[in-house]
């Protein structure tokens, strides 16, 4: 997943890269989906809160607006990845 604090809407690979540079990534992120055909019964998901608690990014402060998007390997798509629709949340207490 990338996230920034800005959104974006531009045209890419065939759908919208929805976060604004500079972005960050998460580490690899596996969806759970079935093995076999692709079936896009898999689900991504991604706690915030630890990295907040930790103070891994400081600029994940509270009130702070961050706009996220996953992107993945899709061997189905055109350009063999694909991407979320844009989230968007506040940090809050």
């Amino acid at each position: 997943m990338s996230y920034g604090f800005a959104p974006l809407a531009t045209p890419y690979q065939g759908g919208f890269k929805c976060v604004a540079s500079p972005t960050r990534r998460s580490g690899v992120l596996n969806s759970g989906g079935n093995s076999g055909a692709p079936d896009c019964s898999g689900v991504f998901l991604l706690d915030f809160n630890p990295t907040i608690r930790a103070g891994l990014d400081p600029e994940l402060l509270l009130g702070q607006e961050v706009h996220c998007q996953f992107w993945a390997r899709d061997p189905a798509a055109s350009f063999g990845s694909s991407r979320s629709n844009a989230i968007r949340f506040k940090v809050a207490p």
